[in-house]
């Protein structure tokens, strides 16, 4: 049996308070709703500016009412001491996932209340693997563990995003429009499905402390290229019937448009159990379904990351 579904089958005879900061926004929410449904007691804080509503909704519709009743939203900012103060209020871990949140100086905030409240763990998302935070979390008495996700993709997620790629090409070939691909096609990188980042969370949240504070990479370990994922995409997105043969547009490649550094997943696997479940290639099929609807909707893909 996985660490990861032992950890699932533990939580669900022993439930704990749990915060989730940023939890209206695509990450938070796929970690509420996970957590609500194996009947987890989750505190909610986000203050709104890029989550949204509509997310936390589509959370209630996929829980039961006995389980939605373990919620509780508290609209705040993780940066202000009042609002950490009460939401960290009988927590046992904390999921922080609101942005900006990868420097020292905006997670000390939520950091001291915390450690005020003797929370067990503290995970937060970094936006590198060098951040500042370490330092802070080093200093600290509270075990912390920083982690650097790979381009997350799924449900509910931003077309705002740094790693919005696979949102936005199905907005384009739903709409058929051209999809714009700079460069040859031919680069690579890691994309890493939500559940993925899910469970990395849980286990970095429940592992055992050690010494020193701890920074992991959430990816899959396989690199896909720009080519392969149009082409998954287009699979998922366009019926055979419509015979609708829709060829990407290339041009120049910019700085900064992919995340392409390697992600080194074997300290994750190795101290935390973490397993990836879920490539590209099944990834994509679970979501293609919500991207589909919210075209069919009109509704513009633009939840929080």
């Amino acid at each position: 049996m996985s660490a990861y579904k032992q950890l699932q089958n533990r939580l669900a005879v022993e439930p704990s308070n749990w915060l989730v900061t940023g939890v209206a926004g695509f990450i938070g929410s796929h970690l509420l709703e996970r957590l609500l449904k194996l009947g987890q007691h989750v505190v909610g804080l986000d203050n709104l500016s890029t989550g949204l509503q509509r997310n936390l909704e589509e959370v209630r519709s996929q829980v039961s009412y006995a389980q939605w009743r373990n919620f509780e939203f508290i609209r705040g900012d993780a940066t202000a001491s009042k609002d950490c103060a009460q939401a960290c209020q009988n927590i046992d871990y904390v999921l922080h996932q609101a942005t900006p949140r990868s420097h020292a100086n905006e997670l000390s905030t939520l950091l001291a209340a915390a450690q005020g409240a003797k929370v067990k763990h503290l995970v937060y998302a970094v936006n590198s693997i060098h951040s500042d935070s370490a330092a802070l979390g080093q200093a600290s008495d509270l075990p912390c563990t920083g982690l650097r996700y790979a381009n997350i993709f799924g449900t509910r997620q931003s077309l705002a995003a740094s790693a919005a790629l696979i949102p936005t090409w199905a907005q384009s070939l739903l709409s058929k429009a051209p999809v714009h691909i700079n460069g040859d096609g031919n680069s690579s990188a890691d994309f890493c499905f939500i559940d993925n980042a899910v469970q990395a969370n849980f286990l970095a949240a429940m592992a055992r402390p050690v010494a020193g504070h701890q920074l992991y990479n959430v990816a899959t370990g396989e690199r896909t290229t720009l080519n392969a994922v149009y082409a998954l995409l287009k699979s998922q997105l366009i019926s055979s019937s419509s015979r609708l043969d829709v060829q990407p547009v290339y041009g120049s490649l910019r700085d900064g448009e992919l995340i392409e550094d390697t992600f080194d997943i074997s300290q994750t696997e190795l101290h935390l159990g973490y397993a990836p479940s879920h490539p590209i290639a099944q990834g994509l099929p679970l979501c293609a379904p919500w991207l589909i609807a919210q075209q069919k909707t009109g509704a513009e893909v633009v939840a929080a990351d």
